[in-house]
């Protein structure tokens, strides 16, 4: 009986092994013939997703067509959420540094904080206002409170001060970028060929990292107009709503400043949509284009680019001039200036140049050491600053005694050298000692006696009544954010804890004493007394096209914003005031003497509050059909004449450069 048993069980796991065989073998003739078609179907299985393209952002361009900012392809590196290790967020990016430091490439860190310990605040306040709201404390909290809250937030103890601030950098940009599985996170622009193949390279030490094809935003010439221009850049997090609304998606880049923020909805295009097939393992089957991308619209600058370059450059190198040779207390402190140049019968700006400037290809580079910089590189003065103009105010004063008929062209003043009008002892001076002279000797040689008696026979009420026509504390109209301004007034000057005095009117009549206004202002009133008391719309924008220049979408049309209606001769006597004033016994120090085109000028000796002087100069030409104005504004100039040199390199420009070369001849035969 034992002898039979191992026999017994061999038998019985061959019946075993048998029916499950059998089974197996039933199962799978089921599948395969039976059930084959369903499984057919579940292997070819195919799933559909649809995928947004990115549209073009419309350029911008001169007004002859010449490029100023246009797009084309590079690489971006990229973070996607669903790919990174949670927890291993900081080891990534610390990984993704050293690589992008060996290969000299730089990276987005908007964080307004030192790059290096101690961590103080550094940045615009709107910057520093976001950062503490982000760490929920209190807007006095100090930056090592900020500092606190960013190292616990982002687990960064275990890691060296600097080590904390690179992570803390990238990390709060992804967080204010609203990152997520749905929204990818770009962590650096533009990188090389070189810096791609090294992240391609390491991409196991780098999940959730990736290099795309990307539209750039290039700035041909990044330091001219950048002002203007502006800039682009992300939708934070607390600007998602807004702009959600409007169709944007999170990763979408807007326009910040400038023509990019004013005109965005002409530049921002129509993102388009493809669908994409794939099969059950994830490999790609087809793809479709559903909805074609439409790029945005191409906006032309009213700005003439080579001008612009001129007016920048005179601007820079006059004020350097002065640091290098003016003496101490009278123009060697010059530092920051603007000039604006404005087409007389049109209103277009064909340049305004503000110093000093920042150049938008090195924006994100340069940032802190322009943010920190006192002269303030990122302000505007050309249409945000706000200056007395000083003489350059007398001719509005003169036009508006000459057309009230409070005095004629030979009228006459007494300059003795002292104003002799109040019994109260106040008796302010004049330069010089001019004797019997009329209105336009008077504007020649800028006597302040002549405009004290003169404005005071006027009062402020009138002399504000045609400083307001001429467009001085006005709106000039222009598509960006400018200062108005103010005029002087007993208004003003109580406002700000100053009692109103007679001295105040006869101040007022010399442009000071609580007037001020903006280089555009100051540029457009000049425009608007050679257009003879018309004055036009100031505008930067021709025209809008699409971006192929096919077709105008709109187009500025020149626009009267007010026609004073002046008498018979009255605006004569003003020019010729001003023809003198910039002749050989003129205040322009016979720059344009024997000039090809004749130029009427104004110079303006402003003194400021902290008793420095300002120089101010406005110009126009040619008198006889005025085609360009002219206003330089130099704080600390001292001398009205020191804005000599900027204007005439702008006329010069304007008025005799060979420009047949740089001028794209289809483009301004499409735009003309």
């Amino acid at each position: 009986m034992r002898t039979n048993l191992p026999k017994r069980r061999v038998t019985l796991l061959a019946v075993l092994f048998l029916a499950v065989g059998v089974l197996f073998g039933l199962r799978l003739i089921t599948m395969q013939i039976v059930e084959g078609a369903q499984y057919s179907e579940l292997a070819n299985k195919r799933s559909e997703q649809k995928q947004t393209v990115a549209a073009a952002r419309g350029e911008i361009v001169d007004r002859y067509g010449r490029p100023m900012v246009i797009n084309r392809t590079g690489f971006n590196v990229v973070f996607d959420m669903a790919f990174m290790q949670r927890g291993k967020e900081n080891e990534t990016i610390l990984r993704l540094i050293d690589i992008m430091k060996q290969s000299g490439e730089d990276w987005i860190d908007n964080l307004p904080l030192t790059k290096s310990a101690p961590f103080t605040f550094e940045g615009s306040d709107s910057d520093i206002a976001r950062l503490k709201k982000f760490v929920n404390v209190n807007a006095a909290a100090t930056s090592e409170d900020v500092w606190y809250w960013l190292v616990e937030r982002y687990k960064l103890e275990e890691y060296s001060s600097e080590q904390q601030r690179l992570v803390a950098g990238v990390r709060y940009e992804m967080e204010q970028r609203g990152f997520n599985y749905k929204v990818q996170y770009t962590f650096a622009e533009d990188i090389s060929i070189s810096t791609i193949t090294k992240i391609k390279e390491n991409t196991y030490e780098l999940p959730g990292v990736d290099v795309r094809e990307s539209a750039i935003r290039e700035y041909v010439s990044g330091d001219l107009a950048p002002h203007i221009i502006g800039r682009i850049g992300p939708i934070f997090a607390d600007e998602m709503e807004k702009y959600k609304e409007k169709g944007y998606a999170a990763n979408d880049v807007v326009g910040k400043a400038g023509i990019e923020q004013a005109f965005e909805s002409e530049l921002r295009g129509i993102s388009g949509e493809r669908q994409i097939t794939l099969n059950n393992k994830g490999a790609v089957l087809e793809v479709v284009e559903t909805k074609a991308p439409q790029p945005g619209n191409t906006v032309v600058l009213t700005i003439d680019k080579e001008l612009q370059r001129v007016a920048q450059e005179s601007l820079e190198r006059q004020i350097k001039n002065l640091q290098e040779t003016a003496p101490a207390g009278k123009g060697k402190e010059a530092s920051v200036g603007a000039a604006v140049v404005i087409h007389v019968p049109t209103g277009e700006v064909l340049a305004s140049a503000s110093y000093p400037t920042y150049n938008l290809s090195t924006y994100q580079q340069d940032y802190a050491e322009n943010a920190n910089n006192p002269l303030l590189p990122f302000f505007n003065r050309a249409f945000n600053g706000k200056y007395a103009p000083g003489s350059t105010y007398k001719p509005a004063v003169a036009l508006g005694a000459l057309n009230e008929g409070l005095i004629e062209r030979n009228t006459k003043v007494l300059c003795t050298g002292r104003l002799h009008l109040f019994t109260d002892g106040y008796s302010p001076k004049c330069l010089g000692v001019h004797g019997n002279i009329n209105a336009i000797t008077a504007l020649e040689r800028s006597c302040n006696i002549f405009f004290y008696e003169t404005g005071w026979k006027q009062g402020i009420d009138k002399i504000n009544k045609y400083s307001e026509m001429l467009g001085l504390g006005e709106p000039t109209g222009i598509e960006l954010p400018e200062n108005i301004g103010q005029r002087a007034s007993k208004e003003y000057s109580e406002s700000h804890g100053e009692r109103w005095e007679a001295a105040n009117v006869v101040m007022a009549s010399i442009g000071q004493g609580g007037n001020e206004f903006s280089p555009l202002q100051i540029a457009n009133y000049t425009a608007t007394l050679a257009n003879g008391g018309v004055r036009m719309k100031a505008h930067l924008v021709k025209s809008v096209v699409s971006y192929n220049f096919e077709q105008t979408i709109k187009e500025t049309e020149p626009e009267v914003l007010q026609d004073m209606q002046l008498k018979p001769g009255v605006i004569d006597v003003v020019k010729d005031g001003m023809v003198a004033a910039a002749g050989p016994g003129g205040t322009s120090l016979g720059a344009f003497n024997n000039y090809g085109v004749t130029v009427a000028a104004k110079t303006g000796t402003p003194e400021t509050s902290t008793e420095t002087v300002n120089s101010v100069y406005i110009a126009f030409a040619p008198v006889e059909n005025p085609e360009i104005a002219v206003a330089v504004v130099i704080e600390d100039g001292w001398h009205g004449y020191t804005g000599v040199p900027v204007a005439k390199a702008i006329f010069d420009q304007y008025f005799f450069a060979n420009k047949d070369s740089e001028k794209p001849q289809t483009a301004e035969t499409i735009l003309s």
